[in-house]
């Protein structure tokens, strides 16, 4: 059974002066790590020790730093559209904005330079798109039925798509190591780096640093 709240009142007091009592958010299916251990998912006591370590993260001072790389896709953004004008090419506007969204994503989350704009079938950008656009048949099933996952995911048939998880994982790993070891780490202003500082520094305070399954 669902029960939906419509009193804006209640809801109110749901997501501000109760919060602490409902921290956990409903699970619409299992998913493999390292996915699983997101806020999204994660339950009870781990919640809020993760949220502790992470919420000073998403302070508007510290997103802010962020806003460099956007500029700096926007721009090559506009140059591909100024191209397209002057060479009176057709644009596929949803191509695009989707090519622009992941150089974003890139830049901002892991402080790469991916540039799909020019090659849209890199690596990362062909990885993204497999996680974000999962088989519709499976995910339709699966959305009806969750208690399948578990079961899909046994026969090899996971919600999503495992050699990408991998993938991203790996390329998490691989960043992180590069900036510890070139002392890059506090210097790079990207939403990873805000997570390693908040690994060492908030999660000292809480008496327990993010595992590597956690900052994945």
């Amino acid at each position: 059974p669902v029960m939906v709240v419509r009193d804006l009142d209640m809801v109110k007091d749901i997501f501000v002066k109760n919060f602490s009592s409902f921290v956990d958010r409903y699970t619409l299916f299992d998913v493999d790590p390292p996915f699983r251990d997101n806020l999204l998912n994660l339950k009870g006591e781990h919640w809020k020790h993760v949220r502790n370590i992470v919420t000073p993260t998403f302070s508007s001072g510290r997103i802010k730093k962020m806003t460099s790389h956007i500029q700096k896709n926007a721009k090559v953004l506009l140059e591909n559209i100024q191209h397209f004008y002057e060479t009176v090419q057709e644009v596929e506007l949803r191509d695009l904005s989707s090519c622009f969204t992941l150089d974003v994503i890139a830049s901002t989350g892991f402080g790469l330079e991916i540039n799909t704009l020019k090659d849209p079938e890199n690596k990362f950008a062909t990885e993204a798109r497999k996680v974000i656009n999962p088989n519709p048949i499976l995910f339709t099933i699966i959305l009806f039925i969750p208690e399948l996952t578990k079961i899909f995911s046994n026969l090899g048939f996971p919600i999503l798509p495992q050699k990408s998880m991998v993938y991203f994982a790996q390329v998490v790993d691989q960043i992180i190591e590069e900036r510890k070891r070139d002392g890059l780490h506090g210097k790079v202003n990207d939403f990873l780096d805000l997570l390693m500082n908040a690994e060492t520094e908030e999660g000292h305070e809480e008496g327990r640093e993010l595992t590597r399954s956690e900052l994945h």
